[in-house]
């Protein structure tokens, strides 16, 4: 079940670091921020993914190799996995912030600042308590949803419609994880789901890419 998970968090970080390119690209092509944040909002996701991989990593190490008495030395590393495993916290709950600001169109400094506090003031809790921060990330999608569904009854195309089902996999894995808690079956059936979120939003920019590349075939 390990190798299962640690293949599925691999395959995410290329995926999500294909879609931070490409969002990039766009950013470069459109000179708009928006897709600047959504870059950057995956590049959080690839950071995350890596840093979470290597604390499992140096967490597991410590219990095989140490089962029962742990030295000194290896004490100190526990501590670090705990600290990395906070900073996967503020990237994946910065991601999700990212994606309100894209969606909801929040342009004023004052209103991004207070997002950004109340951001900070989640940490806290959601670094002591595994539940609580599937549930910030939940409330998070959530607004996010809201945002798209919205969005897609204004004006229904497909991208719209692929958004909504992948960030409806990003909830559905968060769910997964508060209502079942960390077991290791339950982590890798969530990391799937998020697995397929991200190959949809793959499929989504690769498809403005296409009809951007047409356009400019056309010129």
């Amino acid at each position: 079940m390990h190798n299962i998970y640690y293949f599925l968090n691999l395959i995410s970080i290329i995926v999500a670091a294909v879609i931070a390119y490409y969002g990039y690209k766009a950013y470069k092509f459109t000179n708009e921020k928006k897709y600047a944040f959504f870059g950057l909002s995956f590049l959080l996701q690839v950071i995350g993914y890596v840093i979470l991989i290597t604390a499992f990593i140096v967490h597991k190490t410590t219990q095989y190799f140490f089962p029962e008495a742990v030295p000194e030395l290896i004490k100190n590393i526990v501590p670090l996995y705990h600290s990395i495993y906070g900073v996967y916290i503020l990237f994946t709950l910065t991601a999700y912030t990212l994606f309100i600001l894209i969606y909801s169109e929040i342009k004023e400094r004052p209103h991004l600042t207070l997002i950004g506090f109340l951001i900070l003031a989640l940490m806290y809790p959601a670094y002591h308590s595994f539940r609580f921060f599937n549930a910030v990330a939940i409330g998070l999608i959530l607004f996010i949803l809201y945002y798209q569904i919205t969005a897609y009854r204004e004006k229904k195309e497909l991208n719209k419609m692929l958004v909504i089902i992948a960030f409806f996999l990003f909830l559905l894995s968060h769910a997964v994880l508060f209502l079942f808690g960390p077991t290791v079956t339950m982590i890798a059936l969530a990391y799937g789901i998020q697995l397929i979120s991200f190959l949809l939003f793959a499929a989504i920019v690769l498809r403005i890419e296409t009809k951007w590349q047409q356009k400019e075939d056309q010129k």
